[in-house]
């Protein structure tokens, strides 16, 4: 009988550590994948380089520190998209501007860094503030030169299919930000 509540006993405590060991993994893959969806998702605002400095432990976060950069910002509008959408569906005017943000964000992600905010038809980025960057100038006027001649040539696509070209304007900011 000895024997056998000996075997038992180890059986359990194997099964113990077992349980253990499973719930430890299933919780690191839990871990895992909520990480890989969060940086997934970070992708379509930064660069690539800026999601892999972003570290995901929040301890090395200080309400109320900052840093002063030279770097460059950006704006980018649909010019007059108030009013030439007016009397347009919900569904025409999210088209025109998911095929916009279409053309600009990969420009912007591709030469800077990354999107600060989407306020209607207006995008605004920054270039070098949220990393030092030594090239934050030539990256901004290369993002602008680009969306200049994306945009003129979707323009002329949709001049082409007898709809409404569409003009952009852009306005930068070179210096110091925090």
């Amino acid at each position: 009988v000895g024997a056998e509540v000996e075997k038992l006993i180890g059986i359990f405590v194997f099964t113990i550590i077992l349980a253990i060991a499973v719930s430890r993994k299933k919780s690191l893959l839990h871990k895992s994948k909520e990480d890989h969806l969060t940086k997934s998702n970070m992708t379509k605002f930064f660069s690539d380089d800026v999601v892999k400095s972003i570290s995901f432990d929040s301890s090395s976060l200080i309400v109320g520190n900052g840093v002063i950069r030279e770097a460059s910002i950006l704006m980018v509008d649909l010019r007059n998209f108030t009013k030439i959408t007016t009397g347009w569906g919900p569904e025409k005017i999210l088209s025109v501007i998911s095929d916009y943000q279409e053309i600009i964000i990969p420009i912007i992600l591709k030469n800077g860094e990354s999107i600060d905010k989407y306020m209607g038809d207006g995008i605004f980025a920054h270039f070098g503030a949220s990393s030092t960057s030594s090239t934050y100038a030539k990256d901004i006027i290369s993002a602008m030169i680009e969306i200049n001649f994306e945009t003129k040539k979707w323009s002329l696509k949709r001049r082409s299919q007898d709809l409404l070209p569409i003009e952009i304007g852009q306005a930068s900011y070179l210096g110091e930000v925090l």
